[in-house]
This record gives structure tokens, C-alpha cells and sequence, in this order.
């Protein structure tokens, strides 16, 4: 049976439902992973090369050195952490290692990579090997209550 055109839905309409639902499992999932070490997922909106991320919804950034892992719902997971540094700062890190591309994990002052064992900063930058460049980052800057992360 086909739809009406008032009756179909927008790909647009779609994904902003999807990810309103998905930030509302935020809350409660944010708490789930913490408590297991991990980081919150986040679902951010992606607009021509970058990612908004509702500082309302993302509760964690709003504690200090709070952090949270980025997806959206067109690419899965981005493999983004964005680290709340200071009082309106913040930084966006790619979590694949500079060295063979494994994911790192995030670690008590900063990240490490589980199959070779270097180490970064919280600024992502390499405190030891074998890695020799720092983690790729993201700017990021604050327009009111979002944050925007250029992905270019």
C-alpha cells in the first residue's frame, strides 16, 4: 500500500526524531556507562561537515572533566570523544590511534591504546609510543546552548 505525500515521512523528519529518542536514552544509559568506565554515547546532528551537540541533552559535558563519545545516525559511531576541559572549554579527539589505527580507550589522565600501548594526554597529544603524531582533533566552538564540532 503506498503512503500519501501527507502521509510519508521526511528522511530529515525521521533522523531528528531518531536522535531526540536516542538522547532521551542518554540520560539513562550515560549513568549505565559510567559506572562500567566507559563513556556516554552520544547521538549529535550532522550538517555540512559538522556535528551540533545540544549541551541540554548532553549531560555529561555540564560536570567537570565530563566527556562523552559521539555517533550520529547516518554514519554509526564517528569514534569522537569530546572532553569538557575547562568552563566553556572544549576538545573533540578522534579515539583511533595515530600508530595502526586501533581505538583507544580513555584512561585515567588521558587515553590509551590497548594493542600497542601508547599514550596520550587529555589534549591528545602523545606521551609515549609508539605513536609519534598526537591524536587527530576536531575545532570546536559554542553557539549558545550547542556545541559545533567542523568535522572538515
Amino acid at each position: 500500500m503506498m503512503q500519501s505525500e501527507d502521509e510519508a515521512i521526511s528522511r530529515r523528519h525521521f533522523l531528528e526524531n531518531l536522535i531526540k529518542i536516542g538522547a532521551l536514552g542518554v540520560v539513562g544509559s550515560g549513568v549505565m556507562a559510567c559506572a562500567s568506565g566507559g563513556l556516554p554515547l552520544m547521538m549529535g546532528q550532522e550538517e555540512n561537515e559538522q556535528i551540533r551537540i545540544r549541551l541540554s541533552e548532553a549531560t555529561a559535558l555540564n560536570l567537570p572533566d565530563g566527556a562523552i563519545s559521539l555517533a550520529t545516525t547516518e554514519q554509526g559511531e564517528l569514534n569522537i570523544v569530546v572532553l569538557k576541559i575547562a568552563e566553556n572549554e572544549f576538545v573533540a579527539l578522534s579515539m583511533i590511534c595515530t600508530h595502526l589505527g586501533c581505538r583507544v580507550r580513555k584512561a585515567r589522565d588521558g587515553f590509551a591504546c590497548p594493542c600497542h600501548g601508547s599514550r596520550y594526554d587529555l589534549q591528545g597529544k602523545v606521551i609515549n609510543g609508539p605513536a609519534a603524531k598526537s591524536l587527530m582533533s576536531f575545532p570546536v566552538r559554542r553557539e549558545g546552548e550547542e556545541l559545533v564540532i567542523e568535522l572538515e
